[in-house]
Formats: C-alpha cells, sequence, structure tokens
C-alpha cells in the first residue's frame, strides 16, 4: 500500500512533535515560546510545556490531563487560563501562575464551568476575559481582574449570554472584543472600551449584514499605531461602514486594510518580522491570492507561501493561534490532507531558512516479488542531503534522491539542510501480494437520517466550496483495519492491514488490500470513524478475492464484549455505530462534551460535527449526552 504525505509550502515545515499532543494555545513570554497543548498521558508533559530550540521542556508536573486556551505574563510570571482543577499537584480553579519552578493558585481561582479565552496587563492589573460567572468568590460577567493578591470586577462586565474573545490595549485604554450585545448595560456590538473606571462603547462597534446583528471579533493586535480587529462582521463602526472580516481603528474611525477580504472570515492576528499576520478562512485578501493566511506591510498584502490547507480556525483564543520567535513564524492549527482526509491538530513554523519537508513518492509496483525491484524518489530542493532507511535501519551508501528498492521492508527517506530536519512518509514494499476486495457496510449514529441513508457531508463540503469531493454521495472517511490471531498480535500497537476510505451515504464502502498472505486466514474487521466509537466484527472473518461484511442488520455483526450493545439501534432493525467518541481515546464521556462546547459554533470539517452537519451545536452535544450515560467504551476481543 502507498503511502502519501500532504504537500505544504516550502518553507512551512513541522515542528518537533514527539509529544504526540494537540495544540491549544501558543505564545511568547519573557522571550521564550510556550505551548498549550491536550497532551496525552504517556508523552511526559501535562497541559503546557516550553520549547527549548529543538524539543519542548515540561513545566514541573504541569496542568495534569486538562486544558490550557490563554496564556500571559504579569509580575514576572507565566499566567495559565483554562479548565482545569489543578496545577503542579495543587488545587487551582482553572487558573495558574508558574514562577520558574513552581505552580500557584491565583486565590479561589475561576468557577467552573467557564471558558478562558484572553488575558492581558492594563494598569498594571491582569484582565481575564471569556465566559466567566465567579471569580475569587465574586459574581462576574464574562470579564475580570486580578491585582496580585485578590480578583475584583470590571465595572458592570459584559452581558452574560456573551464572550469575551480578545483584549489588547491602545491609547491608554483597554479594548474588550468578542461576541455580546450590550456591556454594563449598555448596547454594544461586540466591542467596548474600559478607561480604568467606566465603559464606552461609541463608535467602535462591528455587526454583521442584518444592521441589528453584531458580528463577532477573535483577535486584536496594535500595529503600526493603530489597533486591528479580526473576526466575522460585515461593517465597522456604524452600517454605512462596509467593511468585511478585518479593520483597522486609528482612535476616532475604522477604516480597511486595503482592499480587505471580499469573503471569508479571520481568526488570528500577530506580529512577525515588522508585518501583519492574519489568518483565517479565506482565499483571496486585498485582491492577492492567499490560501488562509496573508501578510500585511502597512500598505500592501502579500501570500505566505502558499498558505494552508485548512483554516487556523480555533476561533476563542485567536490571539493564541500564531506567534513570533527567533525570526520564525509558529501557528497552529487543522490540516487536511488534498482529499480532506483529516490530519490531528499539529503545529507548524514559516521560517525564511526553509527546512525540508521530505515526501517520497514511487510510480513502481509496491507490491514487490522475488527478483523485482521499486524505484523510491524523494522530492528535490536546494542545499538537501539525503538518507534512506530500510525498516528503521540506515542503507549503506544510498545518500542520493532516489534508491532502487529490491527487498520488501518500509522505506523512509531522512533530509538535512543547514536549517533543519525532517523525515518523509513511509512507503511498504511487500512481498508476493493477494488482492482482497473487501466491500463493507456500515452506518454513523450521528449521520443517519432514516431510510438507509445518511448525510452527504464531503458532497456538501464541496457545494459549500471548502471540499474537493465532488461525489454527490460522499458522507465521509473511515480506517478499516484488519488484525489476525494468526499473523499478528490483537494488542499490537499497530494494526496487520490498514487502509482509509470514503463512506457514502447508503453506508457502503468499499477497499482492496494488497499484501501477502491474505486469502485463507481469518481477521477481525475493525473500523474506526473520526468520531464514532471503534468497531470490530464479531469474530474474524476468512478473506479472499472478494468478502462483504454488513454490520447494520444485527447486533451480533458487532463483536460485544457483554458490557454495553456494540452499536445502536437506529430503528427498522438497522444498526448504526455509536457516536460521539470526539477524541478518539476509545470511549464517550465528559472530554468530549468539552472538546463540543469548545468549538460551539463552528463551521466546517471538525471532529466535533457528529450528525455531519457542518455545524457544532447543541444536536451534536446531545448525541454525546445521550452516551455519555451509558458508559461506552470500544469493545476489543483482548
Amino acid at each position: 500500500m502507498l503511502c502519501v504525505s500532504f504537500t505544504k509550502a516550502q518553507s512551512w515545515s513541522q515542528v518537533d512533535e514527539g509529544y504526540q499532543g494537540s495544540p491549544t494555545c501558543i505564545g511568547v513570554f519573557n522571550g521564550e515560546l510556550y505551548l498549550g497543548a491536550n497532551f496525552p498521558s504517556n508523552s511526559g508533559f501535562n497541559g503546557i510545556a516550553k520549547w527549548n530550540g529543538t524539543g519542548w521542556l515540561a513545566l514541573g508536573t504541569g496542568i495534569v490531563q486538562q486544558l490550557v486556551t490563554s496564556m500571559e505574563w504579569y509580575n514576572g510570571k507565566l499566567y495559565s487560563g483554562g479548565q482545569f482543577g489543578t496545577a503542579g499537584g495543587s488545587p487551582a480553579s482553572n487558573i495558574a501562575c508558574w514562577n520558574g519552578s513552581t505552580w500557584s493558585a491565583l486565590g479561589s481561582g475561576i468557577a467552573s464551568p467557564c471558558n478562558i479565552n484572553s488575558m492581558t496587563v492594563y494598569n498594571n492589573e491582569l484582565y481575564v476575559g471569556g465566559w466567566i460567572t465567579t471569580a475569587g468568590g465574586l459574581s462576574m460577567k464574562n470579564i475580570a481582574r486580578w491585582n496580585g493578591t485578590a480578583w475584583s470586577t470590571v465595572g458592570a462586565g459584559i452581558e452574560s449570554t456573551g464572550q469575551v474573545y480578545s483584549m489588547a490595549v491602545y491609547n491608554g485604554a483597554l479594548y474588550v472584543a468578542g461576541n455580546f450585545w450590550n456591556v454594563s448595560g449598555v448596547p454594544a456590538y461586540s466591542m467596548a472600551r474600559w478607561n480604568g473606571s467606566s465603559w464606552s462603547v461609541t463608535g467602535i462597534g462591528v455587526g454583521m449584514a442584518n444592521p441589528s446583528s453584531p458580528g463577532v471579533v477573535y483577535s486584536m493586535i496594535v500595529y503600526n499605531g493603530q489597533l486591528y480587529a479580526g473576526g466575522n462582521f460585515a461593517w465597522a463602526g456604524n452600517t454605512g461602514n462596509l467593511i468585511n472580516g478585518l479593520a483597522r481603528w486609528n482612535g476616532s474611525s475604522w477604516s480597511p486594510v486595503g482592499t480587505g477580504l471580499s469573503n471569508g472570515y479571520v481568526t488570528g492576528l500577530t506580529i512577525h518580522n515588522g508585518e501583519l499576520i492574519v489568518c483565517g478562512h479565506f482565499t483571496s485578501i486585498g485582491g492577492v491570492t492567499a490560501l488562509n493566511i496573508a501578510k500585511w506591510n502597512g500598505s500592501s498584502w502579500s501570500a505566505l507561501g502558499s498558505g494552508t490547507p485548512e483554516v487556523l480556525d480555533s476561533k476563542q483564543n485567536g490571539n493564541h493561534l500564531m506567534c513570533s520567535y527567533n525570526n520564525d513564524l509558529f501557528a497552529m492549527g487543522r490540516f487536511y490532507t488534498p482529499d480532506l482526509i483529516e490530519v490531528p491538530d499539529r503545529l507548524a513554523r514559516w521560517t525564511n531558512c526553509p527546512i525540508p519537508f521530505a515526501v517520497i513518492n514511487t510510480t513502481s509496483n509496491t507490491n514487490i516479488c522475488s527478483g523485482q525491484t521499486a524505484l523510491l524518489t524523494s522530492n528535490l530542493g536546494p542545499g538537501i542531503s539525503y538518507q534512506w532507511y530500510r525498516n528503521g535501519t540506515v542503507i549503506s551508501g544510498a545518500t542520493s534522491s532516489s534508491y532502487t528498492a529490491g527487498l520488501s521492508g518500509s522505506y523512509y527517506c531522512a533530509q538535512h539542510t543547514a536549517c533543519g530536519d525532517d523525515i518523509s512518509n513511509y512507503i511498504m514494499l511487500i512481498p508476493n501480494y493477494n488482492v482482497v476486495t473487501l466491500n463493507l457496510k456500515i452506518y454513523l449514529e450521528g449521520f443517519y437520517q432514516g431510510g438507509g441513508t445518511m448525510l452527504s457531508t464531503l458532497y456538501d463540503l464541496f457545494t459549500n466550496g471548502i471540499g474537493t469531493n465532488s461525489n454527490p454521495t460522499a458522507t465521509d472517511t473511515i480506517t478499516i483495519n484488519l488484525w489476525s490471531n494468526n499473523t499478528d498480535s490483537l494488542a499490537a500497537v499497530n494494526p496487520g492491514h490498514s487502509v482509509r476510505v470514503v463512506l457514502h451515504n447508503d453506508g457502503t464502502a468499499s477497499c482492496t488490500f494488497y499484501a501477502c498472505s491474505l486469502t485463507g486466514n481469518p481477521y477481525y474487521i475493525a473500523v474506526k470513524s473520526r468520531n464514532a466509537v471503534e468497531t470490530w466484527s464479531k469474530i474474524p472473518i476468512n478473506l479472499n478475492a472478494s468478502v462483504s461484511y454488513n454490520f447494520t442488520t444485527s447486533l451480533s455483526q458487532a463483536y460485544n464484549d457483554g458490557i454495553n450493545p456494540p452499536m445502536k439501534s437506529v430503528g427498522g432493525g438497522i444498526f448504526a455505530f455509536y457516536s460521539g467518541d470526539v477524541n478518539q481515546d476509545g470511549g464517550i464521556d465528559g472530554n468530549d462534551m468539552n472538546d463540543i462546547d469548545n468549538n460551539s459554533n463552528g463551521f466546517g470539517y471538525h471532529v466535533s460535527d457528529l450528525n455531519g452537519d457542518l455545524g457544532t451545536d447543541g444536536n451534536d452535544m446531545n448525541l454525546v449526552d445521550n452516551n455519555v450515560t451509558l458508559g461506552l467504551f470500544y469493545a476489543r476481543p483482548y
């Protein structure tokens, strides 16, 4: 099977991801780069880490198995906010500070539930914004301040039904923005100004095409003496001042940034090498073609390489999506392959000194028989040196951009330049192969519409201009794994064989496996979806040239561990895979609910969209809520 890596601009490179975590916020404080991430329990990191130039360092015992969404430097300490109950092993309610050696709480902290989206320092106090109801035991409305010893309110605060997404200090005042209708009881359009003692809103709001509806501001930053605001809005200051998604404030009026966005929205802003970097969801800006990320030098727009394959889309903490560090731009976000298969959230780096992004391919048959060879080729680039590996071992003398392989095994190429290193994707050469076509039928609970059909989500993405699958029956992608007691251990880290395929709206999916000794041997069929519970066939299935297996007809078609029914009855004698395992840890629990809540109102191809309608909302939360009570976890035959 040929493994193909997705492409990106030459100067975009993957930051060391040995931690295998999903980043949640990033920033530079006191000259050092910090990352908040959802680290797995075996990574050695908890919630937050610091970059030393080549790898990540832990901050004590960190913030265990919880979420850090905002950071700020205040009074010589790093402050971290999010959703957690402990820091450094001691109680800390959703906010804590690190003095370089130990963590400490901020009084009784900020009460749960909450979202902490932004922090900044103003008038020697730390301001915290988001969705906040209580801090230090005091009633708050989405914004609070800490003076180093105690919490206090910020006037009458922001309306309780809204949220603060971003804050910035400009011309001696604190500007607060997000998604809200009023501040301190006065009508406002998602933006307000605090002078240290009172609020004002005159002339600074943003709104949508419907004049009575406020817009949303995800990020603000001061650049070249003006305050820039990015988000999802159609006017700024007044309904006649039409500005889409990105505007600048000079202290008295709003103006567009060049000719600005023609469509889409902005999620993040930062400054890098004296230029304003803008990221979001767009295809052009200022008349310049730019895929989701671009730069503004104060007078004109230009693209940043070939952009990013998908929007950097953690909207609630837009000021923590990107940062500039050691002349490199660091950006976190979600990336996709060209056929819209999701790659886990990751951290990327843009550098003017290109770091290689290694990719290998072959036009030869990868199912190699005795006496045959396969030509493997790597991408080319200036100043790159090459080293080929087979099964993880250096191939002596294989140091050119291509290699002719005559043995089966797993091959990859390591690339090196003066600026950095990268390891390519793997290509597996398989000897004396069998060809097995596997035809499956499955339904996903959330996508199922009744009558034997599901939503065509991938096709809906295409019709909305953000997808590439033009097949009207394309629902989603699934991973099909084969496990066998005869040839590999069921408890092994990886299955014996694996393939990613498109699932169609009638529940069908077809794939072909090429491998030795497949036919005539029994294999369990295990199916994984991006947000459903992994489900296995009841028993190992004997494989031949063409095999069909239907999960939908009976509970007895899926492996049952005797704890819970292995699938969900969706009526009419039809069964579907349980929806709700958003973080793919094998079960459906409160962590999945948190992931949906954090991405509420998001639009697009997200793991939090359980019903395939391209939005994350209460319908998705209801699916998880209904399944949480069952204590669901995947059932495996070991």
